[in-house]
Parts: C-alpha cells; structure tokens; sequence
C-alpha cells in the first residue's frame, strides 16, 4: 500500500491567503462548465460520426476510443440525457443521406455503401422510416 503524500487531516487546514468570494465565484464557473461539456456531449459525438462514418465503419466502440473513454461510460453518459449511440448514428446517417440526395446525383447504391449499409434495400428503409418517404421519393420532391 503508498504512503500518502499529506495526511487526511492537512485537507482541513486553512490556505494563507484565500479569497472566499473568489473561490465561490470560480467554482460556480467550473460547474456552469462541466454543464456546457455535458450538453456538448452528443453535438460532439455527432461531429465525430461526421467524419468517419463516410470513412469507415463506425461503431459505439470505435467512439469511444476517439472520445478516450471506455464504452460503458460512453453509453452512461448518453442514457444521462435519454440518447443513446444508435439514435445519434441514425439522426447523423439521415444528415448526410439527405445532403448526398439533395446535392448529388449518386446512385442510392453508393449512398448505401457510403452510410455503411449492405444493400441499398437496408438503406431505403431506414430513410423510409427517417423520412416517411424513399430515397427517390424525397430526391424527386427536392427542387432543383
């Protein structure tokens, strides 16, 4: 077993020199920004997903690793705010399959490829679900 540094009780001492209006003043700043990170959580899962699910298959585990966090704390701190990583996957995946289909005019074949579905037909069902329209419907309903 290590032998603390200080004792326990050197915690109790008072510092030389504290401010405490300062002190109250810096901790209400530090939490007001552990809440900002918190609710930049899953803006920054979302910008991650961007970047590589076009690039590669990207799982919850993959995030993870890019977020330095083990999976499990990944998945507690979406349930937190009642997400989780599908949801965002999905919400991402229609971003960029409406950008392609508005933007482009790849095949629905390619776009499937590129959102990391097997066949086209997954695709078309998911954006279905998405959208409450196929792939062809919304690109032909988008103006020109």
């Amino acid at each position: 077993m290590a032998t603390p540094v200080f004792g326990s009780r050197d915690l109790d001492r008072k510092v030389v020199g504290a401010e405490p209006l300062l002190c109250a003043v810096l901790e209400e700043r530090i939490n007001g920004m552990r809440g900002h990170s918190d609710s930049a959580f899953a803006d920054d899962i979302q910008r991650r997903l961007r970047a590589q699910l076009t690039s590669n298959r990207c799982t919850a585990e993959d995030i993870s690793q890019l977020l330095e966090m083990h999976r499990r704390t990944l998945n507690r701190r979406l349930k937190k705010r009642d997400l989780d990583y599908r949801t965002i996957c999905d919400e991402v995946r229609f971003e960029i399959a409406r950008q392609l289909l508005e933007d482009t005019q790849i095949p629905l074949v390619e776009i499937a490829a590129t959102l990391g579905y097997s066949e086209a037909i997954a695709f078309s069902r998911a954006f279905r679900r998405w959208s409450g329209r196929s792939p062809l419907a919304w690109r032909t309903a988008q103006p020109s």
